[in-house]
């Protein structure tokens, strides 16, 4: 992100596509070992409580990343080709994350393209 004045508007919306399939494809294995925690056939049942603990980390991890890439590939969609034209604040609608509310949102359909 840092160098996507050097690239185009699709180089950058490429890279944010990039991070936002790492983070649902990272939280299909968050979702999977609670799974089998709840199904009682986990490898390590007797490390659930700590299991819980970093696998919430994770998951809420992978939900910001994921929200990010999809609030920055917006405003990235809004910029022109010529870099000396891109504005930090998008002359079209300003979309706003929806504060804590928006944070509460099922990280499961977040991550999975079903956000409300």
């Amino acid at each position: 992100m840092f160098l996507a004045e050097s690239g185009t508007p699709a180089d950058t919306l490429a890279t944010l596509r990039a991070a936002r399939a790492w983070a649902v494809e990272r939280n299909e294995d968050n979702l999977a070992t609670a799974r089998a925690h709840s199904e009682g056939r986990a490898a390590f049942p007797e490390r659930a409580a700590q299991t819980l603990l970093v696998g919430r980390f994770l998951t809420d991890y992978c939900r910001l990343v994921a929200e990010w890439a999809d609030w920055a590939a917006r405003l990235v969609e809004q910029w022109p080709e010529d870099p000396r034209e891109r504005s930090p604040t998008p002359r079209r609608s300003r979309r706003r994350s929806g504060g804590p509310n928006g944070m509460r949102r099922s990280c499961k359909a977040t991550l999975m393209g079903r956000a409300s």
